[in-house]
């Protein structure tokens, strides 16, 4: 069975503050060879190892804040699947026995946050690259960017972020960051070969930005400084996270918090102050109502075969139903309920929501 121990994935910085990334302690559940516990940091930009069995990452005790709670003898204190702690022994290892199995947490395809940096780094340019060929920018009913887009011929465009690899990336840069403004040229770890990426321009590209993402800009133009988290940062990531995510997939603290680690993402900026290994999600104020209080029309089957109706539908009375009435929470339980309001509402648009090459006589009256 895998030791539980304490890990360090070291993450050398790269390209200063717009891109780098700072040295972060992960809490893990390594993979065991021969009884020993493997450790899966160490080079390659402060990613685990290919070989690292993302199964090895458990459900454990954890406080209000995420932080994971240690057992006297300092170990971390599995969960088994109805919340009870497991039996561990001296050495923090989890006993074999039929009764006492942790639980995985499932990454689904957020899995792909092992990948090396250059795969987000990719994803997140091409964001930037979208944004500046746009005229404007908004959000769409679960929270992820639409860009509006005038064509050549004087045609009018809608686009949805949707991919899930550039929502992390977004989720990824946000969290660090506290904005998305990066920099133009960016060095290797050694201080040579720049690197070019598109950047956002204070002149051309800040006036696209809609009054719901303006949150997305630096306090300071042009500023590539990394900024405390916001409660808009905070609650967008959350939606950004959500279509990263598996439509189906539930998000957990837990995962969070792995995840989070994975990504290097606490820093100066965003910590606990007292535990600069973890994110700050204290005091996020997150509201249903403010966010998902919104009609969409969507189809339905009719009462003869073959038939199909449009009728609309509050997502407040869908979030109600799928994910329970919302309940008073800060902090990271917070975060976590505000992810997964966003990914039931994605869910829903992509089961119900009227496809746009739809033949209006396909539509009838129920």
């Amino acid at each position: 069975m895998p030791r539980l121990s304490r890990q360090k994935i070291s993450s050398k910085k790269k390209g200063g503050k717009a891109r780098g990334k700072t040295e972060v302690a992960v809490t893990t559940v390594p993979t065991t060879k021969g009884g020993k516990a493997t450790t899966s940091g160490g080079k390659g930009g402060g990613k685990p190892s290919a070989s690292t069995d993302y199964g090895d990452l458990y459900v454990v005790l954890r406080n209000l804040d995420g932080v994971p709670i240690l057992s006297a003898a300092g170990c971390l204190q599995p969960l088994d699947a109805d919340g009870n702690l497991l039996l561990l022994d001296e050495e923090c290892g989890v006993i074999e026995a039929v009764d006492n199995v942790p639980v995985e947490v499932d990454f689904g395809r957020l899995s792909v946050a092992r990948s090396p940096d250059s795969v987000l780094e990719s994803s997140f340019d091409e964001v930037i690259s979208l944004i500046k060929l746009c005229r404007h920018i908004d959000v769409d009913a679960a929270g992820r960017l639409r860009l509006e887009t005038l064509t050549a011929t004087g045609e009018v465009t809608q686009k949805t972020i949707d991919s899930p690899l550039e929502n992390l990336a977004l989720y990824s840069y946000l969290m660090r960051n506290g904005h998305i403004q990066t920099a133009e040229t960016v060095a290797d770890e050694h201080g040579g070969e720049v690197t070019l990426h598109p950047t956002l321009d204070a002149d051309t590209d800040y006036g696209k930005f809609g009054t719901r993402v303006r949150f997305l800009l630096p306090v300071v133009p042009n500023s590539i400084e990394a900024e405390p988290l916001t409660n808009d940062d905070l609650t967008f990531a959350g939606f950004f996270l959500a279509a990263a995510a598996d439509k189906t997939g539930t998000i957990t603290a837990d995962l969070v918090q792995y995840l989070n680690r994975i990504l290097a993402i606490p820093n100066s900026t965003n910590c606990l102050p007292e535990n600069p290994d973890f994110v700050n999600f204290r005091g996020l104020g997150y509201w249903r109502n403010t966010y998902f209080d919104q009609e969409i029309d969507v189809i339905q089957p009719g009462n003869s075969p073959g038939s199909w109706y449009t009728t609309e539908i509050n997502l407040l009375d869908w979030l109600a139903y799928i994910n329970g009435e919302p309940v008073a929470s800060n902090n990271i339980a917070s975060f976590v309920r505000d992810t997964n309001d966003a990914l039931r509402v994605i869910e829903f648009i992509h089961n119900y929501e009227i496809p746009a090459t739809l033949w209006p006589v396909q539509v009838l009256a129920p």
